[in-house]
């Protein structure tokens, strides 16, 4: 049976969307704070270029969590009344664990897990 907020029928209330794209916000957000933490280590053996890719790092991480910020804000001041057509939403993400955390039927949003390596990464796609 197909839950009535599933994405597949093609309705969803707008709060519950907001809310899990705001938990999928805070997760890119801990993901660049490790990254900046990470490379921060190298930037004292690195280039002079070093500092500058950190510190874009670090506005990339602070956006995010301002992003994140007010997805919250307009979850807690939409009401479930507003209904979201998920169908065409779907088809615009391109990440399938993505889409199915932001429009699975109101499961309980999960913080995104690292991914296991699958293969050579591809940085400049």
């Amino acid at each position: 049976m197909i839950s009535p907020f599933s994405y597949e029928q093609g309705r969803q209330p707008l709060d519950a969307l907001l809310r899990r794209t705001a938990v999928e916000v805070h997760g890119l957000s801990d993901l660049a704070r490790q990254l900046d933490e990470a490379l921060g280590t190298l930037a004292h053996t690195s280039t002079e270029s070093a500092p500058i890719v950190l510190q874009e790092i670090d506005l990339l991480r602070q956006s995010l969590d301002d992003v994140t910020a007010l997805l919250r804000f307009f979850a807690t001041e939409t009401d479930g009344s507003i209904q979201i057509e998920t169908q065409s939403l779907s088809s615009l993400l391109q990440l399938h664990d993505l889409r199915h955390r932001l429009l699975h039927d109101g499961a309980a949003p999960t913080p995104r897990q690292p991914a296991e390596p699958s293969g050579t990464p591809h940085f400049f796609d």
